[in-house]
């Protein structure tokens, strides 16, 4: 029962940092096409604390994860001329800590997904803020580790 009560404390810990960055930086994508770094970090710092407390032997994996899916969001960043903001590559880093590799396949084709019909509907130049469905892609992805 101290396992599971442990296991509790690790899961909500990283949940509720997750949701609170995460709207933070939902809001403030939508609303001014920007986002602060400062959050973005502290959630990264945060919730490789909960890591190193209550899941020490999977550290590496979350390690390994991160830059992958740093480096591919990075290179779509310089692939497309720098089109995917630079607040999108930080919070792919802040997504990366939480999602362990075998779910990273699903956190982007969720990220796909979401946004393809805003691309199918509209032409032309336009900003999608993309956060928002970072965050949401990311949260499945979330659930789907503490299930599995």
């Amino acid at each position: 029962i101290y396992y599971l009560l442990i296991m509790f404390l690790y899961y909500f810990s990283v949940s509720v940092i997750f949701v609170l960055v995460s709207l933070l930086l939902s809001v403030f994508d939508v609303k001014f096409q920007k986002i602060p770094l400062i959050p973005v970090f502290c959630g990264i710092f945060l919730i490789l604390i909960c890591h190193f407390v209550f899941n020490i032997r999977e550290v590496y994996l979350f390690v390994i994860s991160d830059s992958i899916i740093f480096l591919i969001y990075f290179m779509v960043r310089k692939i497309s001329g720098n089109k995917l903001g630079s607040g999108d590559v930080y919070f792919a880093l802040f997504c990366g800590v939480i999602i362990k590799p075998l779910f990273l396949w699903l956190f982007m084709l969720f990220n796909v997904l979401f946004t393809l019909p805003f691309f199918i509907k509209k032409s032309g130049s336009f900003k999608l803020p993309f956060i928002p469905f970072m965050s949401a892609a990311c949260c499945i992805c979330l659930i789907l580790t503490f299930i599995f």
